[in-house]
């Protein structure tokens, strides 16, 4: 069944564009910008108090970031859809025994960042705020 509902969902954006082809664009922009997962578990939530954690105000929303100090190069981890900055932790951890300072963020619409929507130039923007405000050396992101 699960197979059929991508096919299920552009056929309707489709059909709805012979009607309303503005409609059916924001339709398509709304339902492949929200993510369906990326919330924190109990686990996760766990692992993450060990950092300091700060919000940081972007428009209308926050976006959580966590921190681990270190001595050596701020590295900013900045994960991808659906995720949440937990899906760090191996590297974090290792990242923590070369005491480097450590920066994740939970990305807009993820973990415990605010918004509805999550789209590239949103991300971008916000990975780049981040960036700034902890004067970022090095940035290591992932797509999965």
């Amino acid at each position: 069944m699960s197979k059929y509902i991508p096919k299920i969902i552009g056929h309707t954006i489709n059909f709805t564009s012979y009607f309303s082809s503005k409609y059916a664009a924001k339709l398509a922009v709304k339902i492949f910008s929200t993510p369906k997962k990326g919330k924190i578990s109990g686990e996760e939530a766990d692992y993450l108090k060990s950092a300091v954690q700060d919000d940081i105000t972007y428009k209308d929303f926050s976006i959580k970031t966590y921190r681990w100090s270190g001595k050596k190069d701020t590295i900013l981890l900045a994960h991808g859809w659906e995720s949440n900055a937990y899906r760090w932790k191996d590297l974090i951890d290792l990242l923590k025994k070369h005491d480097y300072n450590i920066i994740a963020i939970d990305a807009p619409a993820h973990g415990n960042s605010g918004s509805k929507i999550f789209n590239a130039v949103l991300y971008s923007e916000c990975i780049h705020l981040v960036a700034k405000k902890f004067d970022t050396d090095i940035i290591i992101s992932t797509t999965l």
